[in-house]
């Protein structure tokens, strides 16, 4: 049986994330900014890089960034499209859930903790054919459409 990662609590998890990146570009706090993103694709991460350096120009271009939609990617992805208004109209940005563990040893017990983490992301190589064909009629955010191309074949 499929288990959706997109539970009741996943689209408030993503408006905070979103705020978060908002707020962060608002008070050009670069280290909190780059807390909000999936780091593994070099080439989103350089893109919302440069985009974070356009400063005043970037943040009124994404308000009023809310979420307006969720959507799987895949059954076996944890990256999820969500749909976000933005000053233009709604784009899509990718978003991927990450799961932390935090060990505790104190002997002779191992205690973890296990949370959730949603970062602003893109489709690996192995998600990019699907998506691309999927994503195709649909608005793209520029860098999440750049890391696309990028992790194309």
């Amino acid at each position: 049986m499929h288990r959706s990662i997109i539970d009741a609590d996943t689209p408030a998890a993503i408006q905070s994330l979103l705020d978060q990146h908002l707020r962060t570009l608002e008070r050009r706090d670069l280290f909190q900014y780059e807390r909000t993103l999936d780091r593994q694709d070099p080439t989103h991460t350089r893109c919302m890089t440069e985009q974070f350096r356009r400063g005043a120009e970037r943040l009124t271009e994404l308000q009023p960034h809310r979420l307006v939609r969720l959507e799987e990617t895949s059954r076996d992805s944890t990256l999820v499209r969500a749909y976000v208004q933005v000053r233009d109209g709604v784009v899509i940005e990718y978003v991927r859930r990450a799961q932390i563990v935090n060990l505790l040893t104190l002997p002779p017990f191992d205690i973890r903790r296990v949370s959730f983490v949603w970062y602003l992301s893109s489709p690996n190589e192995q998600e990019a054919g699907a998506e691309w064909a999927a994503a195709e009629h649909l608005s793209l955010s520029m860098c999440a459409r750049e890391a696309l191309l990028d992790a194309l074949p």
